[in-house]
């Protein structure tokens, strides 16, 4: 059985698809496109890697979605550090911005990156962060 899950959510009143994320280890756990199905899904990562008095025993690493995806968001469903990668960050000649919830805004890599590249974010609860490729 997979340690790293994707959780359905069904009837729910988002404008974009959501895709719930639990980890209960720190190996890559893959997230694949019957379970994520279009661009611009919010994935809601859920850390269950916890010890006994909780704190995160280490990161969620999740490799993610298509490379003809555009966008994707983050949304901590409980307070994590994420490493993402896959698909969706096998990037072809692009830049990669992010932008959390509060309206800042970087861009990822120095330059326009080409090939397979990781992004690492750290969110709280509530916290969101959305990349965009371009």
């Amino acid at each position: 059985m997979d340690s790293v899950f994707a959780i359905g959510y069904a009837d729910g009143t988002a404008a974009t698809p959501h895709v719930g994320v639990y980890a209960a280890s720190t190996a890559w756990g893959n997230v694949s496109n019957a379970t994520a199905p279009d661009d611009n899904t919010t994935f809601v990562l859920f850390n269950g890697n916890r010890t006994s008095t909780g704190e995160n025993l280490g990161p969620i690493r999740l490799s993610f979605g298509e490379e003809t995806w555009t966008e994707a968001s983050f949304r901590g469903g409980s307070a994590t550090h994420v490493v993402l990668g896959g698909p969706f960050l096998n990037l072809k000649a692009q830049q990669v911005r992010l932008t959390f919830a509060n309206g800042s805004q970087t861009e990822l890599f120095p330059a326009a990156a080409t090939g397979q590249q990781t992004v690492s974010l750290t969110l709280a609860v509530d916290d969101v962060a959305r990349l965009r490729k371009h």
